[in-house]
């Protein structure tokens, strides 16, 4: 579920130093972007943003050896060595 508000680079937060950028609690008054969810033995926190991929991912994209373009059902597709380096 998408909840929050959107962000957008003009309204992210630019340091991590202000708790209320950060967390989304809404009935404490953080509006973030980050959920803490509480259970017995883990504590979870997960994004929570309109759009969450990209604030999941924290704008960090492992590059995959060349190997993984080359084999699978995808292989033949495309020149992915090409294509996805400007993904």
């Amino acid at each position: 579920m998408e909840q929050s508000k959107r962000w957008t680079p003009d309204n992210m937060p630019h340091s991590n130093w202000r708790l209320s950028r950060w967390l989304w609690r809404p009935m404490l008054g953080l509006r973030g972007f980050f959920t803490m969810s509480f259970f017995r033995h883990v504590i979870v926190l997960h994004g929570n943003a309109v759009g969450g991929g990209s604030i999941t991912y924290a704008q960090t994209l492992l590059v995959p050896p060349d190997r993984v373009w080359d084999n699978g059902q995808w292989a033949g597709l495309n020149d992915w060595h090409a294509v996805m380096p400007k993904h």
